[in-house]
């Protein structure tokens, strides 16, 4: 094998290895301290429920400000014909939001799978996850009494 000389280093290269070092062991404390926080906090887990056929994207960041006030949005949904032209805009933003698409295919005519799965997994949430606090965004009034 030959032998790997190194090159001598240089005042530059000596301040900056101290610096990514000063650097790198302060983001080390802050991300401990961060972890530290986050076991001792009791954080809410709010489940963000879209009927995407009835509410425009630009809604999705105000709701998720709004949602954000009760808890730690973690479950972010949104319900409707994913593969509809008319869900493009929702395709577009999903990933920006993480937004987990629940395509809801059409099965009958004039019927909403939409708005039942998502009161199902609303339930399944509640029961299963126990999660207890939910954000719906929806123009729909057949919500109005969940």
């Amino acid at each position: 094998m030959e032998d790997m000389q190194e090159r001598p280093s240089t005042a530059s290269d000596v301040q900056q290895e101290m610096l990514l070092s000063r650097v790198g062991r302060m983001l080390l404390r802050r991300a401990h301290r961060f972890l530290a926080l986050l076991q001792t906090a009791q954080v809410e887990v709010v489940a963000l429920l879209i009927d995407g056929e009835n509410i425009s994207p630009d809604i999705i960041a105000p709701a998720l400000l709004e949602a954000g006030k009760f808890g730690g949005v973690m479950i972010r949904r949104l319900y409707g014909n994913i593969a509809s032209p008319a869900m493009q805009r929702w395709k577009e933003v999903m990933p920006r939001y993480g937004l987990q698409g629940m395509h809801q295919a059409p099965i009958v005519s004039g019927k909403n799978t939409a708005d039942i799965a998502l009161t199902v997994d609303a339930m399944d949430l509640f029961y299963r996850e126990q999660v207890t606090r939910f954000c719906l965004v929806t123009s729909d009034s057949d919500y109005t009494a969940f």
